[in-house]
């Protein structure tokens, strides 16, 4: 039932289900390094920077991307 209702949302509003999902990965692709680290303290100064200054956008996630 909660995927029949997920497929009719998703055919009802293609481009917002779209963003939303680009939007999850790029929260999980700048929290992932955060969860892994031991040292949180320089995992914290790295997600500043990557949110901060785009430019500074992780690795994996260009590989990611570059899979679609």
């Amino acid at each position: 039932m909660l995927i029949k209702s997920l497929k009719i949302r998703i055919k009802d509003h293609p481009i917002s289900s779209i963003l939303f999902v680009i939007l999850i990965l790029i929260i999980i692709t700048l929290v992932l390094p955060y969860l892994i680290s031991d040292d949180k303290s320089e995992a914290n100064d790295k997600l500043i920077k990557n949110i901060t200054n785009p430019q500074n956008i992780p690795l994996s996630f260009i590989e990611l991307t570059e899979e679609f």
